[in-house]
């Protein structure tokens, strides 16, 4: 069974005895990233920002006056107040550069800022104040136009981070992307410290989505790297171990590949947890990534003395380091090979 859900729902759909108290209280310590307030417009024309070269058309447009303007913003969030004298803003008219979107001559806006769910009134005060919120947020970015006014919106739609949550429960506290990427929420502990890898307590039942790695926004990874693990799950299940030749290290490498937060493989092919200790005891390091610049997790492997093993990508390219086998592309038989050797 695949989960896309909330974490933070989860307990309520499985039950959370079925859970266990350490992965229950790891899901209770969730935390959301920060909560949006948006305003959509439909306009009769596309705004025209004001420019040193002219009035121009933008696809997006972030607004911040200053770095006190951001201090003071996450100060006003943190104490759950709405401090709208010099807000923060990001404006969107994806018709400048799609026009499907809106009849012949006509365009959408999106006003986003980054407001509290959690205002000092409770987050049910946001339904007495949002139209005004939005009015405060739209005369703010009116100011950096020459013609974005009350004239030419032709219809309005206000979601508050508390709409945002009623209208889609993944949303949790108004926050669209899971919940934050803080470190305590990110690779080896998110979900919940010590199950990165998008299996669950429950036997059977993988966790995808957002709230696990690498987290939110549009990339379709949590989707397809959990897919990956159920699947290399399934071929391990009808007897094939890990440990029984080629085709058992291309199945793990496989596996390791989507894991996403370099995990170590150590003997008889037990993964191991981060760390140089970890790292020391491991047989190899198998840094699978497919994407990742970064090759800080191979290079501690180097400083410990545990051979590496990683595909072609720049970090490593042109290393000459004893111990350290470049595969020569990134599947999983490339990886099995670069392994045995």
């Amino acid at each position: 069974m695949l989960s896309s859900i909330h974490i933070r729902h989860l307990p309520e759909i499985v039950g959370e005895a079925n859970l266990g108290a350490t992965y229950s209280a790891g899901i209770a310590r969730w935390k959301p990233s920060v909560t949006m307030f948006a305003a959509h417009y439909a306009l009769s024309e596309a705004p025209q920002f004001k420019m040193e070269s002219g009035p121009m058309e933008s696809v997006t447009m972030g607004g911040l006056e200053s770095l006190g303007s951001l201090a003071r913003m996450l100060k006003a969030f943190r104490a759950g107040r709405l401090d709208l004298d010099d807000p923060v803003v990001l404006a969107l008219t994806p018709t400048v550069i799609d026009p499907s979107r809106a009849p012949a001559g006509k365009h959408t806006f999106k006003l986003i800022s980054f407001l509290p769910y959690e205002l000092e009134e409770g987050p049910q005060h946001w339904d007495a104040v949002k139209d005004e919120v939005a009015d405060r947020l739209f005369e703010s970015v009116a100011a950096l136009t020459t013609n974005l006014s009350p004239s030419i919106v032709l219809g309005r739609a206000v979601n508050s981070p508390l709409d945002l949550e009623r209208r889609n429960p993944a949303n949790w506290r108004g926050s669209c992307h899971g919940g934050a990427s803080t470190p305590d929420q990110s690779g080896w502990y998110r979900p919940v410290e010590g199950w990165s890898s998008y299996r669950t307590p429950v036997e059977g039942l993988y966790q995808t989505g957002a709230c696990t790695h690498p987290g939110g926004s549009v990339s379709g990874l949590p989707g397809r790297n959990c897919a990956m693990v159920l699947l290399a799950g399934l071929v391990l299940g009808e007897g094939v171990s890990p440990a029984q030749g080629l085709g058992g290290v291309a199945i793990l490498a496989a596996a390791a590949i989507i894991a996403g937060s370099h995990r170590r493989v150590g003997p008889r092919g037990k993964v191991l947890a981060p760390g140089i200790a970890g790292l020391r005891a491991a047989g190899c390091c198998l840094l699978p990534s497919m994407w990742e610049e970064v090759g800080v997790i191979g290079l501690e492997a180097v400083a410990a003395g545990t051979p590496l093993v990683t595909p072609p990508f720049p970090a490593f390219g042109d290393i000459e380091t004893p111990g350290v086998v470049i595969a020569r592309s990134r599947n999983a038989e490339s990886l099995a090979h670069a392994i045995h050797k």
